[in-house]
């Protein structure tokens, strides 16, 4: 039975045609990629272009020309929030939502805003499945009267995410960090990460104070900014004393988090959306007011050694090989209801 992807991003599709991840997806495209690299263990993944955004095309347009488009019959079609809204259903056709999260802040920003909310939700009743990151998003969805809604959380390789002390040691050198200070990763240098408010709560503590990003939103900050390859964005995590992920932005679920718990590196979050659960389950510390933050860092260097513990207890268990089994028995339920009809 084939199995077509529909993307709006043109960069996610470029990934899934050459089977390689850019450098610059974001956490969204960082999990589709995983799904479908996931169910390509088992068969082939055609990615259809139609539902691609092209470049410099209105919002209007893009609707008009993608609800033309007809889905096959007997056939799985897994589609993003984009290709939900904006596909014209076929009640012949399986069809499998992936959503992060619903940002209810943009949802008034203008017109389109308001008509694509209005639209995805009520598309998404009408998908076979949905797939979500986290608790609080499945609990969302299914309030909206989804009929069914499966969590597959973010997962990772937990051995990608150990170093030796000495080799973090030579990479904080060659960063030109200060190893006599506690290093504190203080976010994402983008909107709506809340690196503004942590930094002016943290500037007079004496730390080093660190920030990433494809691209730095936050150049008035006097704070040291990173744009580094997977692997040298891990080793800066695994190098830090604390991490923080105070996001003000409505989160599906949170991956820094989740790999500096991969890393034994204690975490404070602002809980937003899905990234409650996550700082829960892994034992790690909610901070839900700033100017409480300079009190939980030093909270969280205090019992550093016990805080990476648990949030590696927990987050080690979601592995690749969760993450395949869990997608795979979804695309099998979908294939056996339509050996049942």
């Amino acid at each position: 039975m084939k199995v077509f992807w529909y993307t709006r991003s043109n960069l996610l599709y470029q990934s899934l045609l050459t089977r390689k991840l850019s450098q610059k997806a974001n956490g969204g495209n960082s999990y589709d990629f995983a799904a479908a690299e996931a169910l390509r263990t088992k068969g082939e993944i055609f990615v259809r272009k139609v539902s691609v955004q092209k470049n410099n095309e209105k919002f209007f347009r893009y609707w008009h020309r993608f609800n033309s488009f007809r889905f096959e019959s007997d056939c799985i079609h897994i589609m993003e929030p984009y290709p939900v809204a904006f596909g014209k259903p076929n009640k012949k056709a399986l069809r499998i939502g992936i959503i992060h999260h619903i940002d209810t802040q943009a949802a008034n920003k203008s017109l389109k805003h308001r008509i694509f909310f209005y639209l995805l939700i009520r598309r998404l009743k009408s998908l076979d499945c949905v797939v979500t990151v986290s608790k609080v998003w499945r609990d969302y969805l299914l309030n909206k009267g989804c009929k069914r809604v499966e969590i597959i959380y973010n997962s990772f390789n937990p051995e990608d995410y150990l170093f030796e002390e000495a080799d973090l040691l030579l990479f904080k050198k060659n960063l030109g960090l200060d190893k006599d200070k506690k290093l504190i990763y203080i976010g994402n240098a983008g909107n709506g990460k809340g690196v503004h408010k942590t930094f002016y709560e943290l500037k007079d503590f004496g730390y080093e104070l660190v920030m990433t990003g494809a691209k730095n939103d936050a150049k008035e900050l006097p704070v040291k900014y990173f744009n580094l390859d997977a692997l040298g964005y891990r080793k800066l995590i695994a190098s830090c004393d604390v991490v923080l992920a105070m996001s003000d932005m409505v989160e599906g679920w949170n991956r820094i988090a989740h790999e500096a718990m991969l890393s034994k590196v204690p975490v404070i979050g602002s809980g937003s959306g899905g990234m409650q659960e996550l700082l829960d389950e892994g034992g790690q510390i909610s901070c839900y007011d700033y100017s409480n933050l300079g009190d939980k860092v030093l909270q969280a260097l205090a019992n550093k050694a016990e805080l990476g513990g648990k949030g590696h207890a927990f987050v080690k268990k979601l592995d690749k090989r969760y993450f395949i089994k869990s997608w795979l028995e979804i695309i099998e339920s979908m294939k056996q209801s339509i050996r049942k009809q």
